[in-house]
């Protein structure tokens, strides 16, 4: 084990250690008669992922590399009521370490927040922010040479007003960022500012259903216009959504959304594209034991290289989890998406790219006391494709601890 490495568990499991077993049993007992007289939280954690392909690269190829990654981290919580307002903060450093590959090493320091205001019975709304920092998937970033950060940040400001009866006026503005620290032509860094407004109903038994417009105009950050690749430097994008959540039953739900998107770029009419997006997901709690989540999905995004200008994605997941006793508990992931690469800009001697993934993950996890949490997992991912440089698969092993007080 590499210093590095040595220091992420050391300092993990100090401070695990420092904690001992009867310190933590005595603050899990207070923390159960006083938790709401504490709205501070501190948490700690430490994990070692296995993981066989880091690169996703195909099984052929003489560069499939397998490395050990461990990350610890240390981060601070607050959540308050107060009378008709309510505040939950976060933030995160963490450091992340590779055994074989170093110089993808890397220190994400992350937040979030949210605000929950009522100006009056009737005026209600919420504040957020969130930054988001980590590696760029080496399953669309395809440089393994090279270490590609994306950093993201995310503001936004919404407001509900109470009409009558059970219909609410809704309107929102945000502000989003994300940069890349290498280029990244596909998927590149942006700068955008949106508003949306609409209405929403509310039934008697909780069930909802909104439509609202969004319009979000967005810059492209350093991506200079060319019109050879046809990379621009701004865009449009519309969207209206039909939103809907219906509460079956005290054990079920359902929600459904239908979207129309409409993308323009400022300069490239053939990176333009526009369809529909939505899907389904139901939730469902047959038992105090068992929860199931099951979900059918279509997005609609941006990626652009010479073969393509945006990506339609078909995802069906199903993620049941089973809460064998009241401190241990095994959860499930089935996840297939097929991806379709549409808008080449030149022309094609064969068929447009079409990928298929498919996921599969068992976790289990441990809670020997509130505060104390152990969990384990192993997953694989398998990428088919009609382009033989995207195939790949990938197995992967994690061990974790995480600890508040």
């Amino acid at each position: 084990m590499n210093l590095s490495r040595f220091w992420c568990w050391s300092a993990a499991l100090g401070m695990l250690a420092a904690a001992s077993p009867p310190v933590l049993a005595q603050r899990d007992q207070q923390s159960q008669l006083s938790e709401e007289e504490k709205p501070f939280h501190v948490q700690t954690g430490v994990s070692e992922l296995w993981d066989s392909n880091i690169f996703r690269l195909a099984d052929s190829s003489d560069n499939v590399v397998t490395d050990r990654i461990t990350t610890a981290y240390v981060g601070l919580s607050f959540d308050k009521v107060y009378a008709q307002q309510s505040v939950n903060l976060h933030l995160t450093q963490s450091a992340v370490r590779y055994a074989n590959n170093s110089y993808l090493n890397n220190n994400p320091f992350e937040y979030g927040g949210i605000w929950g205001w009522h100006l009056t019975p009737r005026i209600s709304g919420s504040v957020t922010a969130e930054r988001t920092q980590a590696l760029n998937s080496f399953e669309t970033y395809r440089n393994p040479t090279e270490k590609n950060l994306r950093t993201s940040v995310n503001n936004g400001l919404n407001l509900d007003g109470w009409v009558t009866g059970g219909w609410h006026a809704i309107a929102g503005v945000a502000y989003s960022k994300t940069t890349n620290s290498q280029t990244f032509i596909q998927l590149p860094g942006y700068r955008a500012n949106s508003a949306n407004g609409g209405i929403k109903y509310v039934a008697a038994s909780g069930s909802t259903v909104s439509l609202t417009y969004r319009g979000t105009n967005g810059d492209y950050l350093d991506q200079p216009l060319n019109f050879v690749a046809q990379t621009d430097t701004g865009y449009w994008r519309r969207d209206a959504e039909l939103l809907a959540n219906w509460l079956l039953s005290g054990k079920s739900s359902l929600t459904g959304r239908l979207c129309w998107v409409d993308y323009r770029t400022d300069h490239f009419p053939d990176r333009d594209f526009s369809g529909a997006a939505g899907g389904l997901i139901f939730d469902w709690t047959p038992t105090q034991q068992l929860h199931v989540n099951a979900a059918a999905t279509r997005d609609l995004g941006v990626y652009q290289d010479f073969f393509a200008s945006y990506t339609v994605t078909d995802t069906f997941s199903i993620a049941p989890t089973w809460q064998m006793s009241a401190k241990t508990s095994l959860q499930l992931s089935l996840n297939r998406s097929a991806i379709d690469y549409r808008g080449p800009i030149v022309p094609l001697s064969g068929p447009l790219r079409h990928d298929t993934v498919d996921r599969a993950q068992l976790g289990f996890t441990w809670t020997p006391l509130r505060s104390l949490a152990l969990t384990a997992s192993v997953a694989r991912d398998h990428r088919d494709s009609n382009d033989p440089t995207q195939l790949f698969n990938d197995r992967r092993g994690l061990v974790s601890a995480s600890l508040q007080f």
